[in-house]
């Protein structure tokens, strides 16, 4: 984990606590150490938190894992990705299958699926 990492981690915390200003702030730090222009707290939102963790944190960070406890996989992929995979992906797909060893290991609930698979 990078102190960059750290740092748009705890900006997407701030934002979900609504606090844009702290939010920025951490942006910021993030982005002043690339001499990148500071960032004002009306522009964060959650995909502003996720294209800089993409700029910062390209080729270091498994990106599905991130987008898909955002619930953002689909949303993005058809905004970003259209022409390849955003035509045929769906909502459905912000989440893995569970794997039938899972389920049958799970001897004391029924595990459900996934909706979708």
């Amino acid at each position: 984990m990078r102190l960059a990492e750290t740092y748009l981690l705890r900006a997407e915390a701030y934002l979900g606590k609504g606090d844009l200003a702290a939010a920025a702030s951490d942006i910021n730090k993030v982005r002043q150490r690339s001499s990148a222009p500071d960032v004002a707290p009306e522009e964060v939102d959650i995909d502003y938190i996720l294209d800089e963790r993409l700029r910062e944190l390209y080729y270091e960070e498994f990106r599905l894992l991130t987008l898909m406890r955002l619930g953002k996989v689909a949303e993005r992929t058809k905004k970003y990705n259209n022409e390849y995979v955003g035509a045929t992906i769906q909502d459905f797909h912000n989440l893995w299958p569970i794997p039938l060893s899972e389920k049958e290991a799970n001897t004391e609930a029924d595990l459900g699926q996934n909706p979708g698979y």
